[in-house]
C-alpha cells in the first residue's frame, strides 16, 4: 500500500473475545451497501457523474459519497455494519483481496474529512485485516466495537484524526490500541478518546455523550430501523430445516414481500459433532440454502450476504462431540 506524504499511523480496535477465522460466501454483486436514511444534501461522484441517493439505493465501488453542511446519511454495508455519516463528509471504498485464508475479500474505507459512527459488522469478527478505515493521518483495523472517528482534510494545517469509543453493549469491553512507531496507546473505557496529529503524536482524553452532542456530534445524525432478527434450526448434519423453522421461516419472509430496501445478512452454525472445518463447510452451506431460498421468493440476491461461523458461536455451550440441535441453527438479520 502506497504511503502518503503525511505519516500514517497504526490504529487497532480490538474485542478481547476472538472469533477465529470464518468463511463467507463471495458477494454476488456489485453493491457495497444500501442507503437506510438520507437527510438534506448528499451526492455521489459515480464516474462522470452526480447522483443524489435517495433511501433504499446502492453504495458501488469507486462512489466518493460527500453529505453537505445540511447533510447526512446511515448506510448499512453488506457484512451488517452500520455507518452514520455527519455533515461535511467525503468517503469512499475500494475491495481489499487478501493472499491467504478461507475469506479473503474484504473492505477499505478512505475518510477524506468529517465525522462517521461506525458500529463494526461480520467481516471484522472474522478477520481484522478484513476491515480497514483509513484517513489522511491514519490507517484504523477494526474488530467488533462501535466508535465515533473524525478528520479534518489533509490540507489543514493542524491536520488530525480523533476517535472516541462508545459503549457497545457488550460483557466483553472494546479495546482501541494506537500505535505510533514503536509506542503504543490504549483505551478501553466508553468515551475515552484518541487523537492522532500531524506530527505522529498520539494523546488520550475523555469526554462523554453530552459533549459530543454540544461540539456538534450527533450519535445518530439520522434515524434507522432496528434489525428484524430470526433464528432458524435444522436437521442434524444437513441443510433441511425443521418443521417448526421452515414455517417460522415463511412467516418472517412474508414481512418483507414487495419491498425493495430490506438487505438480508444470514450467518450459519454448527455443534461440535465432527471436524472444525467440515462444520465451517456445512454452516456456510446452511446459510447459502437459506440465502437461495430468499432469492426463489423474490428477494434480490445481491442484498443477500451469506456466513458461515462454523462452531465457533454456539447458543449452548457443549463439550466436543455432543449433538445439541440449539447450535445447528441459521440467524437471518433484516434491515
Amino acid at each position: 500500500m502506497t504511503t502518503p506524504l503525511i505519516q500514517r499511523i497504526r490504529w487497532s480496535c480490538m474485542v478481547l473475545a476472538c472469533a477465529g477465522s470464518l468463511l463467507s460466501h463471495p458477494a454476488q454483486a456489485q453493491r457495497v451497501g444500501t442507503f437506510k436514511s438520507v437527510e438534506g444534501l448528499v451526492w455521489i461522484e459515480r464516474q462522470d457523474k452526480y447522483v443524489h441517493p435517495q433511501r433504499g439505493d446502492g453504495w458501488l465501488p469507486g462512489d466518493r459519497l460527500h453529505t453537505g453542511t445540511n447533510g447526512s446519511a446511515v448506510l448499512n454495508l453488506r457484512d451488517g455494519t452500520l455507518l452514520s455519516l455527519a455533515h461535511g463528509v467525503q468517503l469512499d471504498f475500494d475491495q481489499l483481496e487478501l493472499s491467504e485464508g478461507a475469506q479473503r475479500q474484504g473492505f477499505v474505507l478512505r475518510l477524506f474529512q468529517g465525522t462517521m459512527r461506525m458500529v463494526s459488522g461480520v467481516l471484522t469478527q472474522i478477520n481484522p485485516q478484513l476491515f480497514q478505515l483509513e484517513t489522511p493521518s491514519a490507517i484504523m483495523g477494526v474488530r467488533g466495537t462501535d466508535f465515533i472517528t473524525s478528520t479534518s482534510p489533509s490540507w489543514w494545517p493542524w491536520q488530525r484524526t480523533r476517535a472516541t469509543l462508545l459503549p457497545d453493549g457488550q460483557a466483553t469491553p472494546s479495546v482501541l490500541m494506537i500505535q505510533v512507531g514503536s509506542n503504543s496507546q490504549t483505551i478501553d473505557q466508553p468515551y475515552q478518546t484518541a487523537t492522532a496529529s500531524i506530527d505522529g503524536s498520539t494523546q488520550t482524553g475523555q469526554t462523554s455523550a453530552t459533549a459530543l452532542r454540544w461540539f456538534g456530534v450527533d450519535l445518530w445524525s439520522a434515524q434507522v430501523a432496528p434489525a428484524q432478527r430470526l433464528s432458524l434450526y435444522f436437521e442434524a448434519g444437513g441443510v433441511t430445516l425443521t418443521p417448526a423453522s421452515a414455517a417460522e421461516f415463511n412467516a418472517f419472509v412474508a414481512r418483507f414481500q414487495g419491498r425493495r430496501d430490506v438487505d438480508f445478512m444470514v450467518i450459519g452454525h454448527t455443534d461440535r459433532v465432527g471436524e472444525a472445518s467440515a462444520n465451517e463447510a456445512l454452516s456456510l452451506k446452511r446459510a447459502q440454502a437459506v440465502g437461495e431460498t430468499l432469492s426463489q421468493k423474490g428477494f434480490d440476491a445481491e442484498r443477500t450476504q451469506a456466513f458461515g461461523m462454523g462452531e465457533r458461536r454456539p447458543l449452548k455451550p457443549t463439550d466436543d462431540e455432543v449433538a445439541e440441535a440449539l447450535n445447528r441453527r441459521v440467524e437471518i438479520v433484516a434491515r
